[in-house]
Protein backbone atom coordinates (compact mmCIF):
# COMPACT_ATOMS: atom_id res chain seq x y z
CA UNK A 1 0.00 0.00 0.00
CA UNK A 2 2.82 2.38 0.68
CA UNK A 3 4.02 2.03 -2.83
CA UNK A 4 1.07 3.28 -4.52
CA UNK A 5 0.63 6.03 -2.35
CA UNK A 6 4.66 6.97 -2.52
CA UNK A 7 3.69 6.49 -6.70
CA UNK A 8 0.92 8.59 -6.53
CA UNK A 9 2.80 11.51 -4.93
CA UNK A 10 5.71 10.97 -6.92
CA UNK A 11 2.64 11.51 -10.21
CA UNK A 12 1.34 14.61 -8.79
CA UNK A 13 4.71 15.98 -8.29
CA UNK A 14 5.58 15.63 -11.97
CA UNK A 15 2.34 18.95 -12.73
CA UNK A 16 4.73 21.16 -12.58
CA UNK A 17 3.58 25.46 -12.64
CA UNK A 18 6.14 27.82 -14.26
CA UNK A 19 6.31 31.11 -13.31
CA UNK A 20 7.09 32.35 -16.95
CA UNK A 21 3.66 30.40 -17.61
CA UNK A 22 0.56 31.46 -18.05
CA UNK A 23 -3.25 30.34 -18.68
CA UNK A 24 -5.29 31.13 -22.08
CA UNK A 25 -7.91 33.68 -22.52
CA UNK A 26 -6.17 35.66 -19.51
CA UNK A 27 -4.08 39.28 -18.61
CA UNK A 28 -0.87 39.21 -17.50
CA UNK A 29 1.28 41.54 -16.49
CA UNK A 30 4.83 41.43 -18.13
CA UNK A 31 7.39 43.15 -15.52
CA UNK A 32 10.74 43.77 -15.71
CA UNK A 33 13.20 45.42 -12.58
CA UNK A 34 13.48 49.82 -13.07
CA UNK A 35 17.20 49.53 -12.61
CA UNK A 36 19.07 47.81 -15.33
CA UNK A 37 22.46 47.81 -15.24
CA UNK A 38 24.51 51.25 -14.86
CA UNK A 39 20.78 52.86 -16.01
CA UNK A 40 19.73 55.13 -13.11
CA UNK A 41 15.77 54.34 -12.11
CA UNK A 42 14.69 57.96 -12.27
CA UNK A 43 15.62 58.54 -15.92
CA UNK A 44 14.62 55.37 -17.45
CA UNK A 45 11.94 54.77 -20.07
CA UNK A 46 11.10 51.32 -21.16
CA UNK A 47 9.41 50.17 -24.23
CA UNK A 48 7.67 46.85 -24.89
CA UNK A 49 7.24 45.16 -28.24
CA UNK A 50 4.97 41.64 -27.97
CA UNK A 51 4.94 38.79 -30.73
CA UNK A 52 2.39 35.73 -30.66
CA UNK A 53 3.61 32.18 -31.21
CA UNK A 54 3.04 33.03 -35.04
CA UNK A 55 5.58 35.89 -34.81
CA UNK A 56 2.67 38.16 -35.12
CA UNK A 57 3.15 41.80 -33.53
CA UNK A 58 0.42 42.18 -30.79
CA UNK A 59 2.40 45.14 -28.75
CA UNK A 60 4.53 47.47 -30.77
CA UNK A 61 6.73 49.51 -28.66
CA UNK A 62 4.42 51.10 -26.37
CA UNK A 63 5.48 52.57 -23.09
CA UNK A 64 5.67 50.54 -19.78
CA UNK A 65 4.69 51.82 -16.55
CA UNK A 66 6.73 52.74 -14.17
CA UNK A 67 6.36 52.32 -10.52
CA UNK A 68 9.54 52.77 -9.10
CA UNK A 69 10.11 48.93 -8.38
CA UNK A 70 9.35 47.90 -11.71
CA UNK A 71 7.98 48.87 -15.36
CA UNK A 72 4.99 47.31 -15.99
CA UNK A 73 2.69 46.57 -18.94
CA UNK A 74 -0.36 44.69 -18.98
CA UNK A 75 -1.34 42.13 -22.02
CA UNK A 76 -5.16 42.26 -22.28
CA UNK A 77 -7.04 38.49 -22.31
CA UNK A 78 -7.54 39.55 -25.86
CA UNK A 79 -4.06 38.83 -26.88
CA UNK A 80 -3.53 35.51 -24.73
CA UNK A 81 -5.77 33.31 -27.28
CA UNK A 82 -3.06 31.44 -28.90
CA UNK A 83 -1.35 28.41 -27.68
CA UNK A 84 2.30 28.72 -27.44
CA UNK A 85 5.51 30.52 -26.99
CA UNK A 86 5.29 34.03 -26.89
CA UNK A 87 8.18 36.68 -27.19
CA UNK A 88 8.51 40.09 -26.41
CA UNK A 89 11.18 42.83 -26.34
CA UNK A 90 12.08 45.77 -23.86
CA UNK A 91 14.24 48.40 -25.01
CA UNK A 92 14.75 51.16 -21.94
CA UNK A 93 16.50 54.14 -22.74
CA UNK A 94 17.96 57.04 -20.24
CA UNK A 95 19.78 60.06 -22.53
CA UNK A 96 21.26 59.00 -25.51
CA UNK A 97 21.90 54.78 -24.25
CA UNK A 98 19.61 52.21 -24.62
CA UNK A 99 19.58 48.70 -23.74
CA UNK A 100 17.02 45.88 -25.28
CA UNK A 101 15.97 42.42 -23.98
CA UNK A 102 14.09 39.93 -24.78
CA UNK A 103 12.17 37.57 -23.06
CA UNK A 104 9.94 34.75 -23.16
CA UNK A 105 6.49 33.29 -21.97
CA UNK A 106 3.83 30.62 -22.75
CA UNK A 107 0.37 30.06 -22.81
CA UNK A 108 -1.24 26.68 -21.90
CA UNK A 109 -5.04 26.41 -21.31
CA UNK A 110 -4.99 25.51 -17.84
CA UNK A 111 -1.25 27.51 -17.13
CA UNK A 112 0.23 24.47 -16.03
CA UNK A 113 3.49 22.68 -17.77
CA UNK A 114 4.41 19.02 -17.13
CA UNK A 115 0.75 17.91 -17.17
CA UNK A 116 1.96 14.16 -18.41
CA UNK A 117 1.84 12.93 -14.75
CA UNK A 118 -1.22 14.19 -13.97
CA UNK A 119 -3.41 12.58 -17.22
CA UNK A 120 -1.74 9.66 -16.53
CA UNK A 121 -2.64 9.51 -12.95
CA UNK A 122 -6.54 10.01 -12.91
CA UNK A 123 -6.81 7.98 -16.55
CA UNK A 124 -5.22 5.14 -14.98
CA UNK A 125 -6.17 4.97 -11.46
CA UNK A 126 -10.67 5.52 -12.75
CA UNK A 127 -9.96 2.71 -15.19
CA UNK A 128 -7.72 0.35 -12.82
CA UNK A 129 -10.98 1.25 -10.22
CA UNK A 130 -13.04 0.20 -13.58
CA UNK A 131 -11.05 -3.18 -14.26
CA UNK A 132 -11.69 -3.97 -10.67
CA UNK A 133 -15.19 -3.73 -10.19
CA UNK A 134 -15.13 -6.02 -13.50
CA UNK A 135 -13.44 -8.29 -12.49
CA UNK A 136 -15.33 -8.43 -8.58
CA UNK A 137 -18.51 -7.71 -10.78
CA UNK A 138 -19.37 -4.98 -8.66
CA UNK A 139 -21.29 -2.53 -11.32
CA UNK A 140 -21.02 0.34 -8.59
CA UNK A 141 -17.46 0.16 -8.50
CA UNK A 142 -17.51 0.32 -12.07
CA UNK A 143 -20.02 3.37 -12.32
CA UNK A 144 -17.15 5.18 -9.70
CA UNK A 145 -14.68 3.97 -12.13
CA UNK A 146 -16.36 5.66 -15.02
CA UNK A 147 -16.98 8.90 -12.75
CA UNK A 148 -13.04 9.63 -12.62
CA UNK A 149 -13.30 9.42 -16.44
CA UNK A 150 -16.26 11.92 -17.02
CA UNK A 151 -14.32 14.09 -14.36
CA UNK A 152 -11.15 14.08 -16.54
CA UNK A 153 -13.12 14.37 -19.90
CA UNK A 154 -14.55 17.79 -18.89
CA UNK A 155 -11.35 18.90 -17.67
CA UNK A 156 -10.03 18.33 -20.89
CA UNK A 157 -13.24 19.80 -22.67
CA UNK A 158 -13.01 23.26 -20.21
CA UNK A 159 -9.09 23.49 -19.71
CA UNK A 160 -7.61 21.57 -22.75
CA UNK A 161 -4.68 19.16 -22.90
CA UNK A 162 -1.19 20.51 -22.46
CA UNK A 163 1.29 20.67 -25.54
CA UNK A 164 -1.64 20.24 -27.58
CA UNK A 165 -2.52 23.61 -29.78
CA UNK A 166 -5.60 22.81 -31.18
CA UNK A 167 -8.72 23.84 -29.30
CA UNK A 168 -10.92 21.47 -31.99
CA UNK A 169 -8.49 18.37 -30.93
CA UNK A 170 -8.79 18.47 -27.43
CA UNK A 171 -12.73 18.92 -27.49
CA UNK A 172 -13.04 16.19 -29.52
CA UNK A 173 -10.63 13.56 -27.30
CA UNK A 174 -12.78 15.11 -24.38
CA UNK A 175 -16.07 14.37 -25.85
CA UNK A 176 -15.02 10.90 -26.58
CA UNK A 177 -13.50 9.82 -23.11
CA UNK A 178 -16.88 11.09 -22.25
CA UNK A 179 -19.11 8.83 -24.23
CA UNK A 180 -17.23 6.08 -23.82
CA UNK A 181 -17.12 6.48 -19.80
CA UNK A 182 -20.89 7.70 -20.43
CA UNK A 183 -21.88 4.40 -21.96
CA UNK A 184 -19.77 2.34 -19.43
CA UNK A 185 -21.56 3.99 -16.03
CA UNK A 186 -24.97 4.14 -17.90
CA UNK A 187 -24.52 0.64 -18.76
CA UNK A 188 -23.77 -0.64 -15.32
CA UNK A 189 -26.08 1.34 -13.53
CA UNK A 190 -28.68 -0.62 -16.34
CA UNK A 191 -27.26 -3.96 -15.10
CA UNK A 192 -27.59 -2.85 -11.46
CA UNK A 193 -31.04 -1.78 -11.77
CA UNK A 194 -32.27 -4.82 -14.12
CA UNK A 195 -30.16 -7.39 -11.31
Amino acid sequence: MKQYIFLILIMLLVVSVNAKTFEQDTEIDLKHPVRIDDFPSDSLSCNISVFDPDNEILIDFETMTNNYEFHNFTLDAGNTTKIGDYLYDITCTTGASNKTESFEFEITPSGFTNMIGFYILVIFLSLGIMILGFWLKDAIIVIFGSFGLDFFALYVIINGIVGIKNNQLTWAIGLIILGISGYIGVRSALETITN
